[in-house]
């Protein structure tokens, strides 16, 4: 499953239908491929970050110790909460203000954005997290090979369209999996470079009545 999450990924996102406009201003991100897709953001006034780009994330995330090691100021801040791995949530700080911020020294800015406090042991390799929507509904290609996000791509005669749904800030691919004991299912799975396996929620396997399958 995670070989052909790779391959999907590796096609293009599609946001608009018209085939014209995707030669125009491309752009060209590289990133280093750990699990994650690792690039370098360096938000106005500040330095340059470890970012990873989570298509399953809204817009933009500072990890606790890079906001207070940059002292970052905001002016229209306030206590939250975020939800987590399954059903926690975790301290967070949402930020109104709009951040503006590079990446290969293509701008980008965000009007969404909150400081988390994951554990270390999550946040140990990155500064924050960066969403596709700040692409603002451009069309990418994640280059896999080459490591390489491209905004704007040349789309190829040869390339090939998998049917994708919105809800909100959200992609959800419909998707069949077979597990190891030959049951079958069905359902609608979040489009997220920010996760390393296939995972599955409580909800989804109650409902779906899902047995415990051997690894």
């Amino acid at each position: 499953m995670k070989t052909l999450l790779h391959l999907l990924f590796a096609l293009i996102f599609f946001s608009s239908c018209s085939k014209n406009i995707y030669s125009l201003n491309e752009k060209t991100i590289e990133f280093k491929y750990d699990g994650h897709l690792k690039i370098k953001l360096k938000p106005e006034n500040y330095d340059k970050g470890n970012f990873y780009f989570d298509t399953g994330c809204t817009w933009l995330v500072f990890v606790d110790h890079y906001y207070e090691k940059q002292k970052m100021f905001f002016e229209n801040t306030y206590d939250s909460e975020m939800g987590g791995v399954g059903n926690k949530t975790s301290k967070a700080i949402r930020i109104s203000d709009t951040i503006h911020f590079e990446i290969d020294k293509h701008h980008f800015y965000s009007e969404f954005n909150i400081v988390t406090y994951f554990t270390q042991k999550i946040t140990k390799n990155m500064d924050g997290i960066v969403g596709f929507h700040n692409f603002r509904g451009k069309p990418f290609k994640v280059d896999y090979v080459n490591k390489k996000i491209i905004i704007n791509p040349k789309l190829e005669d040869d390339y090939q369209e998998i049917p994708i749904k919105f809800d909100g800030y959200r992609m959800y691919l419909p998707l069949e999996i077979v597990f190891s004991n030959g049951q079958k299912t069905q359902g609608n799975f979040i489009i997220d470079t920010g996760a390393k396996s296939l995972n599955l929620t409580s909800q989804f396997i109650d409902d779906k009545n899902i047995v415990e399958s051997k690894k």
